[in-house]
């Protein structure tokens, strides 16, 4: 049986990531329905300001997202 892959449309917002305020080890929550498109987008903001990150989905209190780590 092939499962239908749900097409997820959402209106995200745009995020501030504290990445420069952030020290080696903390991490943030992000809620979003498109895991894909903001794991873009917090890699190429680590890019531009020379910070590693690690990046994994998560649901958080019932909540689908990313967390982001500093390293």
């Amino acid at each position: 049986m092939r499962r239908k892959r749900l097409r997820q449309t959402a209106n995200e917002p745009e995020w501030d990531y504290p990445l420069v305020q952030m020290n080696q080890g903390d991490s943030f929550f992000i809620p979003t329905l498109e895991p894909k498109k903001i794991t873009k987008e917090v890699k190429l903001k680590a890019k531009e300001l020379q910070i590693k990150v690690i990046i994994k989905s998560c649901i958080y209190d019932e909540i689908l997202g990313l967390r982001v780590w500093r390293t």
